[in-house]
This record gives C-alpha cells, structure tokens and sequence, in this order.
C-alpha cells in the first residue's frame, strides 16, 4: 500500500513538474527568438500568430509528457507484476507470459476495429 501511494505520488507530481519546467524554458527561448527577428520579419507576420503557435506547440509538448508519463507507469506496472507472479507461482507465470502475444494481438485487432467504427 505504501509503495502504490508513492508510486501514484511520484507518477503525478514527477511529471508534471518536468513538463512545467519543460515548457517555461521553451516559452522562454521561443520568446527570445522572437526578439532576435528582424523588424522586416515582424511585419510580414501576424501579431497573434506567435502567440498561437506557441500556445498550440506547448499542448503538444504537455500532451506528449503525460503520454511518456503513462508509458513508464506501465513498464513498471509490468515489471511489478511480473516479479510478484514469479515470486508467487511461477508455473502459471510462464503460461501467462507463453499467452501474452494472443492477448497482444486480440487487444490490437479489437482497437482497430474499435476506431474504425
């Protein structure tokens, strides 16, 4: 139970506080690059322009963070249950492992059938 609530912990503030750092360094050099523009640069683009890329390009960057995020939540999830099976039974953990490509394989051809609609 201690180490879930740790795990959850680490798996919602780490995260996060990279990614916060992450962008106010990319605000910050995208900024920068902005006044290092010629004058002639300024007037051939929008005012807002600027303004919305960086907004559209910082939820892509948060967005891809959280993904990276959820995807070594799961290794160690993975690696977790793998140790606790083999510690427990590891019998029945070989057969799980021996199945585990059907189960892959079903769960990407219900997916894809699941988005295709």
């Amino acid at each position: 139970a201690i180490a879930t609530g740790g795990a959850a912990f680490f798996e919602s503030s780490g995260p996060v506080r990279v990614a916060e750092r992450a962008l106010r360094k990319a605000r910050h050099e995208y900024m920068r690059a902005l006044l290092r523009q010629d004058m002639a640069w300024h007037d051939t683009h929008r005012g807002g322009e600027a303004t919305a890329r960086l907004a559209e390009s910082t939820v892509t960057m948060s967005s891809g963070m959280e993904k990276i995020a959820t995807m070594v939540k799961a290794c160690c999830t993975l690696v977790v249950g793998i140790s606790v099976g083999f510690s427990t039974s590891w019998k029945l953990s070989l057969v799980i492992i021996g199945c585990a490509p059907f189960f892959a394989i079903s769960l990407g051809v219900l997916i894809t059938s699941i988005t295709k609609g």
